[in-house]
């Protein structure tokens, strides 16, 4: 499979063999496409050691660590990646492992203080395991800043090996622990050892094999290199944070009105959903992301990159999400069991927001690469209210979870279509409209712009 799309994208684009934009998509693209091979073996077995509910208490889980580790890094580590040199790039490394530390402490601390004082009531054994929210948030913002860092330097292989041995050790301890345990331990166990062995790893794959250059800059010039890119966090940060908040609004709501089980099939739907978007569509936002803004460092531009990424993600996901729209409901149930037929239900409903997601989603990056946040932060402060108001009115007056997902969905799909507009408006440059010079270059004719 990997082969016919890299065929593809070298006949469509004139592509060489040895172009830096196809390497790289079949590297990450590799690795993504074999880190989903043990959670979709493994899913049957999953869905029937665990219930419904087990899994909207996991998606609670990490829908507030997610939002925490957001918080935690300020949204530096986004800016490693577009940093103008490796003295900048080290510091906002070591200023996000320092924030991380920070933020971990802390968000224990609080949690403790919280229900020391009452604030909170004990937690039923259920949530005793949000006890360990700070090393999550630790080892997810680790290894997002490592995965940075990475992407920087053009270590894709390392990316795509680690995502590999993410899926693997949750996958396997999940399965392992949870029939060991028979109770949703395995599936905490199973998240906490994935979350560790990624951030070790990328940690041993980047900044261990280069200590000196990392340590003799620690300390130094860090706030100021914050100053620069400043921007991370005025806009990138609340922009994030509403983006990624809005994102769990589902699993949140429908856990405060006390449907576990709703929350546990919405997502095993999304996660299913989201295969193509891990598998593809990632990868390439991925070489996207890089490659425009060093265009965009170079030419002021990268229209061209865009329209590529665009038509390259909507010709390979039109079929097979048409069939998932198709067959959702009969495919959930015979997989994953009876238990499961409402998760294929909401599939059918979110398949064409998955569509545009998929297509639109590793796109709407331009925002970070042209500096223009605040765009991206509208986007999503309207999203966050008007999905927040969707869920509580189907909800609460409607008593609809059917409903909800409906409209959730619809107003997504037409917001990423916006989204799509807007990032293409911002590609495009005067040099670009006017010289082929601007264009990056993919081919040998060129020296690749990335190469170190």
């Amino acid at each position: 499979m990997i082969q016919k799309i890299v065929i593809w994208l070298r006949s469509q684009y004139r592509l060489s063999a040895s172009s830096g934009a196809v390497r790289d998509i079949a590297k990450l693209m590799t690795g993504s496409l074999l880190s989903q091979v043990a959670p979709i073996l493994a899913a049957p077995i999953l869905t029937r050691i665990y219930q419904p509910s087990d899994y909207g208490l996991v998606g609670l889980y990490i829908s507030i660590s997610g939002l925490i580790g957001l918080v935690a890094t300020l949204q530096f580590n986004q800016a490693i990646v577009v940093a103008k040199n490796d003295e900048e790039a080290v510091n906002l490394i070591t200023l996000c492992a320092q924030l991380l530390v920070g933020g971990s402490i802390l968000s224990f601390l609080l949690i403790w203080g919280l229900m020391f004082a009452g604030i909170v009531p004990p937690l039923p054994f259920s949530f005793n395991y949000f006890w360990l929210l700070p090393f999550s948030v630790l080892c997810t913002g680790l290894a997002s800043v490592f995965g940075s860092y990475a992407l920087r330097i053009r270590q894709i292989r390392l990316i795509s090996s680690g995502n590999i041995l993410t899926a693997m050790v949750s996958t396997f301890c999940s399965i392992g622990f949870g029939l060991w345990f028979r109770n949703l331990t395995g599936l905490f166990l199973g998240l906490w050892l994935s979350q560790f062995a990624n951030s070790v790893y990328l940690f041993s794959g980047t900044i261990y094999k280069n200590p000196a250059f990392l340590f003799k800059k620690l300390f130094l010039n860090q706030w100021a290199t914050a100053k620069k890119y400043a921007n991370f966090f005025r806009f990138s940060l609340p922009a994030s944070f509403i983006n990624n908040f809005t994102h769990q609004v589902p699993v949140l709501m429908l856990n405060a009105w006390s449907l576990p089980a709703a929350a546990g099939s919405f997502n095993l739907s999304r996660r299913m959903l989201g295969l193509p978007m891990a598998a593809v569509s990632g990868p390439i936002g991925e070489i996207y992301f890089q490659r425009a803004s060093k265009a965009y460092r170079e030419k002021g531009g990268f229209s061209r990159i865009f329209l590529w990424t665009l038509k390259s993600l909507s010709l390979f996901s039109i079929l097979p999400f048409a069939l998932l729209i198709l067959f959702a409901p009969w495919l959930f149930v015979f997989i994953f069991g009876e238990s499961w037929e409402e998760a294929g239900q909401f599939a059918r409903i979110m398949g064409l927001m998955y569509f545009l997601r998929f297509t639109t989603s590793p796109l709407s990056r331009t925002m970070l690469i042209v500096d223009k946040q605040y765009i991206t932060l509208l986007i999503d402060l309207y999203l966050f209210i008007s999905n927040a108001l969707i869920f509580y009115i189907s909800l609460y007056l409607l008593g609809s979870v059917s409903k909800a997902v409906l409209f959730y969905s619809l107003n997504y799909s037409l917001l990423s279509l916006f989204s799509l507009w807007i990032s293409y408006k911002y590609s495009k440059s005067e040099m670009e409209g006017n010289s082929d010079a601007a264009r990056l270059p993919l081919t040998n004719n060129h020296k690749d712009a990335t190469q170190p």
